[in-house]
């Protein structure tokens, strides 16, 4: 994938940044099909907030010599650079506390 699909006068637009959403659209139309009187949409958010947390955390700790020398990029989170291991714990964490 290119890490740059295109740029408008805010910024770039990233394609991991429209891969994610697109996905994450399809789950919420998918949740919703299958049950149109769905009401634990809060569930979801808190198990998305913290899946994107936990997923950055772990990717920052495990890469630390990296983001040593780039400290600004250690919390944007709309650029990739999650670990599987912390979103799931994120979100299990997420789904936990709601």
């Amino acid at each position: 994938m290119f890490p740059i699909l295109f740029r408008t006068e805010f910024g770039f637009v990233y394609t991991f940044t429209v891969v994610w959403l697109l996905a994450l659209l399809t789950c919420v139309l998918i949740v919703w099909w299958q049950d149109k009187t769905f009401k634990h949409w809060d569930h979801l958010l808190a198990a998305a907030v913290g899946a994107l947390l936990l997923g950055r955390v772990q990717c920052v700790l495990q890469y630390g010599e990296w983001f040593a020398e780039y400290p600004a990029e250690r919390w944007n989170i709309f650029q990739g650079g999650h670990g599987y291991s912390g979103s799931l714990l994120g979100a299990m964490l997420g789904l936990v506390v709601i």
